[in-house]
């Protein structure tokens, strides 16, 4: 696996350049099948890998909650990153259309549980709480390295605590963007790079 991704940045020439940088991403099939929704009983896994050149992103961000579009808190499914992007694509399309620019997804269980493709983060008496993962939530890497630090805390999150949070949060690998109609403190984005940057650094 390393010598194939050290190939594909030297193909790219990502990272040549200063202050370049990009994102990988893994991809796994276990293979086309007849039709129907039956796995493969023989099939043959494939693995392809995607580098894209990306700026990480600390821009505010306006939200809405989507009107229709939830995360399960019960389905196995919602625990992995997978290819059924969908309810994702149409709450971003809520979004658009009213203005936004993406959604906050409910959790089947009750509370917010994250962006459409970002984890919700808000800050509750001095300290930032994102929703536990049997909310729905997908267990991000950027969100495990802040509760594995200590600068994160699960709890339950309620759309009334936006309102009364000092600041919010959209956080994963590409950045991290201070949600604009709740961030009383100005737009956040100098504190919400800080924050990301510092989730990055080795742990202690």
């Amino acid at each position: 696996m390393q010598p194939l991704i050290a190939a594909a940045i030297e193909r790219s020439g990502i990272g040549k350049a200063l202050g370049s940088s990009g994102a990988l991403r893994l991809n796994w099939s276990r293979g086309s099948g007849p039709r129907g929704i039956d796995p493969p009983r023989n099939g043959s896994p494939s693995f392809w890998l995607q580098l894209s050149a990306i700026k990480p992103c600390f821009e505010p961000v306006r939200v809405i909650v989507s009107p229709t579009e939830t995360r399960s808190a019960t389905s196995l499914l919602s625990r992995c990153k997978s290819f059924g992007y969908g309810g994702s694509i149409q709450a971003r399309r809520q979004a658009l259309e009213a203005g936004a620019d993406d959604s906050l997804l409910a959790s089947s269980a009750g509370g917010l549980c994250c962006g459409t493709s970002a984890n919700l983060l808000v800050c509750r008496g001095g300290s930032w709480i994102t929703p536990p993962l049997n909310s729905g939530c997908l267990p991000g890497v950027m969100r495990q390295r802040g509760l594995d630090r200590g600068l994160i805390n699960e709890a339950l999150v309620h759309e009334a605590d936006l309102q009364i949070s000092a600041a919010a949060l959209l956080l994963n690998s590409l950045g991290c963007r201070p949600i604009a109609n709740h961030a009383p403190s100005g737009d956040g984005s100098q504190a919400a790079e800080t924050f990301w940057r510092q989730l990055l650094q080795a742990s202690p």
